[in-house]
């Protein structure tokens, strides 16, 4: 979508061993249903779930949105506080739990 390519949400990834992501999941099998579900609420209660499943941190492909990610940062922003980390070139923001 947009700036992201096919499989960018993979990176995370090559550049870790001791994390679990969420993508990946099969079309059509109950993880796939669930991150569509949750990814399609509004920001507090997507935080809500994330939190009750457990995920520490939201990885966010800024360039994957038609706004460059402006709405969803600030959302984040006003909720958890600025990103933990950044990418060098903007493109990645991290914000934790």
């Amino acid at each position: 979508m947009f700036g992201m390519q096919d499989y960018d949400p993979l990176r995370g990834y090559l550049h870790t061993t001791g994390l679990h992501w969420s993508y990946g999941a099969v079309k059509g099998r109950p993880d796939a249903t669930w991150q569509q579900s949750t990814a399609a609420l509004p920001a507090p209660a997507m935080i809500q779930q994330l939190r009750a499943a457990g995920f520490k941190a939201i990885w966010v492909q800024l360039n994957g949105y038609e706004d460059g990610g402006t709405a969803i940062h600030a959302a984040l922003d006003g909720l958890l506080g600025p990103p933990a980390t950044v990418s060098n070139d903007g493109v990645l923001a991290v914000w934790r739990l």
